[in-house]
């Protein structure tokens, strides 16, 4: 675990996913990206295979897709989606 705060970060179109999603899961899912903020590599974190390091956490039934960038302290979300949407036409 890090002791600096990390700045979250939202690719284009990953908003809209949040927004798309109802009131108790936006809770959810804005609650552990939060989280993610002090501690970007969690326990129950999972990394995908795929060219760039990228990363992904469960919130129930959907799954937070995103990157760190260490140097900048920075973390991308890519992707917010229901599990069974979320891999596909992932790139």
């Amino acid at each position: 675990m890090t002791k600096f705060s990390f700045t979250v970060e939202w690719a284009k179109g990953t908003k809209k996913d949040l927004q798309a999603l109802d009131k108790q899961t936006q809770r959810r899912v804005f609650a552990a990206v939060e989280l993610l903020r002090i501690n970007p590599r969690p326990s129950k974190m999972k990394r995908l295979v795929s060219p760039e390091p990228t990363f992904r956490v469960r919130v129930g039934d959907y799954r937070i897709v995103y990157q760190i960038e260490d140097s900048r302290l920075v973390i991308l979300v890519v992707r917010i989606a229901h599990r069974k949407d979320v891999y596909k036409n992932f790139k």
